[in-house]
């Protein structure tokens, strides 16, 4: 099951797969009725119609793709709410312990104690969500891609069978010798109006006459056919056949096998081909009939079909018989006085005809399903507390909210010292760290969200009280026993300091300040990231210097060099630990080899303002996710190809209730699973994306400013997120082996 899962192509690729299988239906469905109901004694009119019908099969993937990328939605259907409401409680949380907290002297500020009502407590969602598919269904889903795949292949290696049988018929024929028959030709050129016609040639291992090639058509007449015919029955079948490549039959008889190799699943396609290639052949034998009566051309049929045998390949040449048509219909179309002797029709019907399927199409693929949201029953506090449990839905539960706590006094006049920079789970998922523009390091215990322990910066001797300090990055270890932060202390922009997380001590610090003048906004360190054998930490800072530094002497060990005057934003790590990708304000993105330093690609961001703030490598490894200060800015790329693969914009509709368009992207994240793709906007809102699928998933709104920075927990369950409204937040994005709720 687990194979068939990763086969799965992903929630959107099935909702777009039924779209397309309905845009299919609805339109050969409706070009059946035409060509049934408007003239069916017109060949050139079913002709038209079902050639139309099937270009749009063709387009109807490209046109359902367009649709749901561009958020476009002509019809919205709204199904019933669930039938079980949605159980929202307020739950009381346990009491804070002073003995909870460790107690440490200098470094250590004395812990603070969140109250209940600083806190946000809701139960996660257990509805299914709209876009999202429980896991039998998906393997399914898996299994249909096997079996649709073998399908193709099994069809294509048919076709080139038939086309191989073709290349060697091509190989063995004979040139046709015209001049004697110059009059009859003339004629032939006459039935068909043009000047032109195909290369005509004989072959002695061929039962029919049929008309081969794409770019050079090539008609061919078994010998015997051509030696022993009367001229006025030749004369009728090369019209026939030259008649194939008038019209340009071969290109509509390419579409039709590339539509039937696609959906090779799908009844109505192979019903419409059979019906197209019938009014082929029809038309073909309406150009012979302008001029030959129908009793000979049909006796010249008869004499032809006693020739015919089971080894030519019929299937991959236009020819003058269909297998799925016999003889007997044929002539008594032939001799129908209702038949209607037309080639063609003329432009403005077959525009009507396009702008009829046009907007069949659009309307199907233009068509949303929503599933209602049911009433949500108010929540009875469960404490006496004058706090409200709120709740948004469209997002997944809010499980808490976390205070900043108390600022050092000395920090009050910092400007920052509300924002948080960072968040980090520890690897073993306990224990969720953040960093504050007041200097301070705040440690969250998941289960019971207390905050255990605050880690304050050692204020240096002779430090104005005023002096800012802001700590802008943090890193666990991968043994979880150390936590590194960087940031800016007054003039030292710089600094790098190592924390013991079970003592809560300071038990290292050094300098990793720029070699450069201090740039515009805020200085210091932006991101750093320890290599996976924990013993070297790779900083990011306003320069455009990326160090590397020793973990237990603090010695820069290297140095990479991105472009001239850049900044380093963003730093990311592969799963590996080989390759390093950083960004910056110039919106180029490098991927560096950690082993010897060289940069091993550059991808640039293009777009206003594409400042890159934040990088993620999927868990693959193949996948890197990308935060730029561009609209919408979420961006997915190809490691491998270096290409950018997809765009995550979220609507300006997801912000209206913050009163903020601005969706530019700020933090981005990946799942464990590599599934979900969660982007932090200065708007307020994270964006939540189905990596496989791209669809949306759900849009969290209890932020109120900029979200600085994401983080998932290593089980995948919990997304804490924090920024500038003085908040983190710890959002339930899966509940019991249920996905997040979307909207």
């Amino acid at each position: 099951m687990n194979t068939l899962l990763q086969i799965y192509p992903g929630d959107g690729c099935l909702s777009s797969s039924a779209n397309v299988l309905v845009q299919v239906t609805a339109v050969i469905l409706t070009a059946w009725l035409l060509a049934r109901l408007g003239n069916r004694w017109n060949a050139a009119w079913r002709h038209t119609v079902l050639f139309v019908a099937l270009l749009f099969v063709l387009a109807s993937p490209i046109l359902s793709w367009v649709m749901q990328n561009s958020g476009i939605a002509f019809v919205t259907l709204r199904t019933s709410p669930p039938t079980a409401p949605v159980q929202i409680s307020a739950v009381p949380l346990p009491e804070p312990r002073a003995d909870a907290m460790p107690t440490k002297q200098g470094d250590v500020a004395v812990p603070v104690n969140l109250e209940t009502n600083n806190l946000e407590h809701v139960l996660p969602s257990r509805r299914q969500p709209a876009n999202s598919f429980p896991d039998v269904l998906r393997a399914c889903g898996g299994l249909v891609v096997i079996i649709w795949l073998a399908g193709m292949a099994f069809r294509l290696a048919r076709w080139s069978h038939g086309l191989y049988l073709i290349a060697a018929l091509r190989q063995a024929v004979r040139p046709f010798d015209c001049e004697p028959m110059a009059e009859m030709m003339l004629q032939v050129r006459q039935a068909l109006g043009t000047t032109t016609l195909p290369l005509i040639a004989t072959s002695a291992g061929l039962d029919r006459p049929i008309m081969v090639g794409l770019i050079r058509p090539l008609v061919i007449l078994p010998e015997d056919v051509a030696r022993t015919l009367p001229r006025p029955q030749l004369a009728d079948i090369l019209i026939h056949e030259c008649a194939h490549a008038v019209c340009r039959h071969h290109v509509v008889a390419l579409l039709q096998r590339v539509a039937g190799t696609f959906f090779w699943f799908h009844p109505l396609v192979h019903l419409m081909n059979r019906e197209l290639s019938r009014a082929r052949e029809e038309v073909c034998d309406n150009y012979v009939l302008r001029r030959s009566d129908a009793p000979r051309y049909a006796r010249t049929l008869l004499e032809l079909s006693q020739l015919l045998v089971d080894t030519s390949p019929k299937r991959t040449a236009l020819g003058l018989f269909h297998y799925r048509w016999t003889l007997e219909d044929r002539v008594a179309d032939l001799l129908d006085r209702r038949r209607r002797v037309v080639v063609r029709v003329n432009r403005w019907t077959a525009t009507a005809l396009s702008a009829v399927f046009l907007f069949l199409g659009l309307l199907i693929a233009g068509t949303r399903i929503v599933q209602a949201e049911p009433a949500l029953p108010e929540a009875e506090p469960a404490v006496k507390q004058e706090s409200a449990v709120r709740t948004s839905s469209s997002s997944p539960a809010i499980m808490s909210a976390l205070s900043p706590g108390e600022r050092p006094p000395w920090n009050t006049n910092n400007p920052y010292a509300g924002n948080v920079f960072a968040v980090k789970f520890s690897p073993d998922g306990k224990t969720l760290a953040s960093s504050w523009g007041d200097g301070t390091i705040k440690l969250w215990d998941v289960a019971s969200y207390k905050n255990t322990a605050v880690l304050v910066t050692p204020r240096r001797d002779g430090s104005p009280a005023d002096e800012q300090i802001l700590i802008k990055s943090l890193a666990y270890s991968p043994d979880g026993k150390t936590i590194a932060s960087g940031g800016c202390e007054g003039t030292k922009a710089g600094m790098i300091r190592l924390w013991n997380v079970a003592s809560g001590e300071n038990t290292a610090a050094f300098n990793g300040s720029t070699e450069k003048p201090r740039r515009l906004g805020l200085p210091g360190i932006y991101q750093l990231v320890f290599t996976n054998d924990g013993k070297t930490l790779i900083t990011g800072n306003e320069d455009n210097l990326i160090r590397f530094f020793d973990a237990a002497s603090g010695k820069i060990t290297a140095k990479l060099e991105a472009d001239s005057d850049d900044t380093i934003y963003a730093l990311a790590l592969s799963p590996d630990g080989k390759t390093l990708a950083s960004g910056g304000a110039k919106g180029t993105i490098n991927l560096w080899n950690v082993a010897n330093g060289t940069n091993t690609a550059m991808f640039k961001a293009v777009g206003k303002g594409n400042s890159v703030y934040s990088l993620a490598f999927g868990p693959d490894g193949k996948t890197l996710g990308a935060g730029c200060w561009m609209e919408g800015g979420g961006m997915l790329w190809d490691i491998a190809s270096g290409t950018n693969t997809v765009k995550f914009k979220p609507d300006r509709a997801d912000s209206a209730a913050i009163n903020n368009p601005n969706d530019m992207t700020y933090s981005v994240a990946f799942s464990p699973d590599g599934r979900i793709f969660a982007q932090g906007c200065d708007n307020g809102i994270i964006a939540l994306w189905d990596v496989k699928g791209r669809k949306k998933l759900a849009i969290l709104t209890g932020h109120s400013a900029l979200v600085r920075c994401l983080a998932f927990s290593p089980d995948g369950n919990t997304l804490a997120s924090g920024g500038d409204d003085s908040s983190v937040k710890l959002w339930s994005v899966e509940a019991k082996g249920e996905r997040a709720e979307g909207n």
